[in-house]
Formats: structure tokens, sequence, C-alpha cells
């Protein structure tokens, strides 16, 4: 379903704080993200429970800071279809309120979330987007940069925006591939986005900051610790589990 544009909403002032429930029904979720016909799955608690295969050289050889896109750049935020199952769309519902804040078309006349999900056929949920294809909870920020409501609304309240945000967007640019998609790597077309470029591969043998919080935030602690070693030794590929 695609709902009209609404005109962007400017910056709002640091809201009062707000207690959000973002925890009911709460037990896993899994997030497919769609573009050029490929499929690539990220699962939530699932998926940081049971072992992955880290492409440590694909992801030492990706620069990535996002700084929020801008008019005439490519947008993640318009480039894929992301789903989710029922209960992270809880946790979205849940948020709706204080991104609504930022993105006033999320919420109806009587300040009830509005509907902005559609079933898909293999039994998640999409998310709506507007009619240049741009995700609905997408808003304008200052400088003409657009951020993401889901992300700003958690940090306004103390929280990881991991916990709210659909899986797959927090994943970004990495994508999970191969069998059964235990590989955890880089989106194939990640590049052609400003926030990402390419690094000489084994030059400095480090990772870059923003995919490593990614990963902690998805995964744990000790998957970060255990990827930046990797990466300083020199490793091309590391088993990450579990969350720590």
């Amino acid at each position: 379903m695609t709902r009209r544009k609404q005109p962007p909403p400017t910056v709002a002032p640091a809201p009062p704080p707000l207690t959000v429930d973002i925890t009911a029904g709460c037990h896993g979720c899994a997030v497919h993200s769609r573009a050029a016909g490929k499929d690539t799955a990220a699962d939530g608690a699932a998926v940081a429970a049971s072992p992955l295969t880290v492409d440590v050289a694909a992801l030492a050889g990706l620069g990535h800071r996002c700084g929020g896109c801008r008019v005439g750049q490519r947008f993640c935020c318009a480039s894929f279809d992301i789903c989710a199952t029922l209960p992270e769309m809880g946790r979205i519902i849940g948020m709706m309120p204080a991104a609504g804040r930022y993105r006033p078309s999320l919420l109806s006349a009587n300040g009830a979330p509005a509907n902005v999900f559609e079933e898909t056929d293999d039994g998640l949920i999409s998310i709506d987007t507007d009619d240049e294809g741009l995700c609905v909870f997408a808003y304008e920020a200052g400088g003409g940069a657009l951020r993401c409501s889901l992300h700003s609304a958690a940090l306004d309240l103390g929280l990881s925006p991991a916990a709210v945000k659909p899986s797959a967007c927090t994943l970004w640019p990495l994508a999970l591939g191969g069998a059964d998609d235990r590989l955890l790597t880089i989106c194939e077309d990640a590049t052609d986005f400003h926030c990402c470029t390419d690094r000489p591969r084994g030059g400095g043998k480090t990772i870059a900051p923003a995919l490593l919080e990614s990963i902690e935030q998805l995964y744990g602690r000790d998957a970060r610790r255990r990827l930046a070693l990797a990466a300083r030794s020199g490793q091309r590929r590391v088993a990450i589990s579990g969350r720590g």
C-alpha cells in the first residue's frame, strides 16, 4: 500500500519524558530486505542466538558513516522493501506516538497510530512507503537530511534504536547471505550510496566504527570484540554467536 506523501516536519525540540512499552509480545523477529529481486534476511533475537560466519575481509573493505540522506542522493529508506513479523510490528506500533512527533502522518486525527503496515504473501508485515517510495518513518531533519523517526524517538527516550527499528535497518549496509543466510557480509550495492565507500582491502586491518556498532547492537559486545580482533589479526572470516 502506498500513501500520499505528507509534508516533512521540521526538527522538534527535545520532547518531555515518555514511557513506551516496546517489549510486549516480543519473542524474536525476522526482517527481510528486498532489493533488485533478491531477499536477504536478518533475524532479531533468533539470529543473535545462533552462530554466524562473518566475512571480515568484506567488512574491513567498507567505510560507512550515516549523516542522513539528502535530495539528489540514493536513499536507503527508499531502496528496500522492509518487512517484519507480528512481534516486531508490535514494538514499532509502541514507538509510533513518540515517532509521530517527527513524522505527524504516523498518527491519526485522534492521536492513535495510523495503519502503515500491509501483510505480505509470506506471512510477514510490509512497512508502507509514500508516493515517492520513501519509508513512512523517514522525516526531514535540520539541513535537509532525511532521518528515521523511530531512531530519533528511541534516542529521545534513552533506548537503543536497535530495540525498536527493523533489524534489517540496523544491519544495513550489512546483509546476511550464503547457505541458510548464515554469512554476514556487505550488501552488493552498498557503495552506490553516499554513506558507503571502498576501503583498501587489508589496509589498517580495522572495521568502520559504525559497522562495529551495528554488530554490537544486534549480536552483543562479545561479537564486536571478536570481529575487531579478527580484523586486526588479518583473519578473513570469523564465527560469532549469541549476545554478551
